[in-house]
């Protein structure tokens, strides 16, 4: 029964045990596959979010960007009289992370990343 809705799956996994899941795929959902439109496109992209989005994503950009990317969406959704608050809104950033400096720098320099200065 670890395919239905309301139900739960576990697995005792060799590498990860899993409990109590209810992440798998659900073969129906209420109002249909719930879509993820992300992209800085100034015009047609945020009309796609509004139109058909459950989420929006800012993919890899600053924090002040993504606000800006936002905007558009929700200025998107207020032209089609949708509202905006029914979006999710999300980012994707990097994350590499190092149990020291010398471990993070390989990594970061592998991915072709720089190292940020640590918050706080």
């Amino acid at each position: 029964m670890g395919h239905v809705a309301g139900f739960t799956f576990s697995h005792a996994g060799r590498h990860y045990p899993v409990v109590d899941s209810p992440a798998l795929a659900k073969p129906a959902q209420p109002g249909g596959v719930p879509i993820i439109i992300g992209g800085g496109g100034r015009r047609r992209t945020p009309a796609l979010a509004a139109r058909y989005a459950a989420e929006f994503n800012a993919p890899f950009v600053s924090a002040p960007d993504a606000g800006r990317l936002y905007d558009r969406v929700r200025a998107a959704c207020g032209s089609i009289g949708r509202d905006a608050t029914e979006l999710t809104f999300s980012a994707a950033q990097v994350v590499c992370p190092g149990k020291d400096e010398a471990t993070l720098k390989r990594r970061a320099d592998a991915i072709g990343r720089d190292v940020l200065p640590q918050l706080g």
